[in-house]
């Protein structure tokens, strides 16, 4: 009976976390979606101005894409890092528990 309780807690609060990460995802992209929507304007705004072309100007974009292209693989490998080690410390626990 105590295990059926358990399980049923454990539902509760992983149902409550999924519904919270959803929201909080849910908000961010929101957001995201915002200040993209306003930096889009923004640029159809400047691009309006008779401004005059800059050389180099594309290529140096090209290379802060890749930069932050190569932190975000950076991120994601860490983030694989952390997982898989936090999975190896809860079945290390799960073990010692039985």
């Amino acid at each position: 009976m105590a295990t059926a309780k358990k399980t049923d807690t454990t539902k509760v609060i992983e149902d409550t976390m999924t519904t919270a990460q959803e929201q909080v995802l849910g908000a961010v992209e929101q957001g995201q979606t915002i200040v993209l929507d306003g930096f889009k304007s923004f640029l159809d705004a400047v691009n309006k101005i008779d401004i005059p072309a800059v050389p180099g100007l594309a290529d140096m974009y090209k290379v802060r894409a890749d930069m932050f292209e190569g932190m975000f693989d950076f991120g994601s490998a860490m983030l694989e890092n952390q997982r898989t080690f936090t999975r190896k410390v809860l079945e290390t626990a799960t073990k010692a528990q039985s």
